[in-house]
């Protein structure tokens, strides 16, 4: 264990990928089996700029967070949420100047961070398809129903389905009810016509000129 803290890790400087970062960083604690305080404690002095912010907000309402909280914290800084990381893992291209194992790689990062941010054991094969099955129902949705769905985060595709289907019942009964209301509503008669109004309607009638009638 002593020797774990002779350990040099290179702090985060700005431009560097923070996806990767955290990777070199877990990649070096986790064979060495580090308790969660062990991995935070370490990992503060590296934060710079956003990281370190994401981090210094975080202790405003938890005192004592495990790296798995604090990591979070540091990616949704980085806007890196799972919704960017399942877009990421859907559109993944090969470049140009990687191989096909560091594609695979870069691709399974991409994988592994999206079921990790939404908090889902990739080992049971359940929950893997409760979220691939969500993903594909909400991919139907559209415009305002499609947020509206998202925003009351549906635990899987038949949560998403019932709201889905109560909101748009819920919006042709008001539709409806609106309809019934105006076709019931008395409807105004026609406002009075002036003396100007009354004969130029006589002659638009018959084409002539018509004096005024007291």
């Amino acid at each position: 264990e002593r020797d774990d803290y002779r350990l040099v890790f290179p702090s985060l400087k700005e431009g560097d990928d923070i996806d990767f970062f955290l990777l070199h960083y877990e990649n070096i604690c986790k064979p060495r089996k580090w308790d969660d305080f062990k991995m935070v404690s370490r990992l503060v002095p590296l934060l710079t700029g956003k990281a370190r912010k994401a981090y210094n907000d975080l202790l405003r309402t938890n005192a004592s967070p495990n790296y798995a909280t604090v990591k979070t914290a540091i990616l949704e800084e980085y806007r890196l949420t799972a919704e960017h990381y399942r877009r990421q893992f859907r559109t993944i291209k090969k470049e140009g100047d990687e191989n096909f194992k560091q594609f695979q790689k870069r691709q399974e990062l991409m994988f592994n961070r999206w079921f990790e941010i939404e908090k889902v054991d990739t080992s049971d094969p359940n929950a893997v398809l409760r979220v691939v099955l969500l993903e594909q129902f909400m991919s139907v949705l559209y415009g305002e129903l499609a947020l509206y769905v998202k925003e009351r985060e549906p635990a899987d595709a038949k949560a998403a389905s019932e709201l889905a289907f109560k909101h748009l019942e819920a919006k042709r009964e008001v539709n409806e009810d609106r309809k019934a209301f105006q076709s019931a509503a008395p409807k105004k008669p026609p406002p009075n016509k002036s003396k100007e109004e009354k004969k130029l309607q006589r002659v638009t009638n018959t084409g002539e000129e018509v004096g005024d009638k007291e």
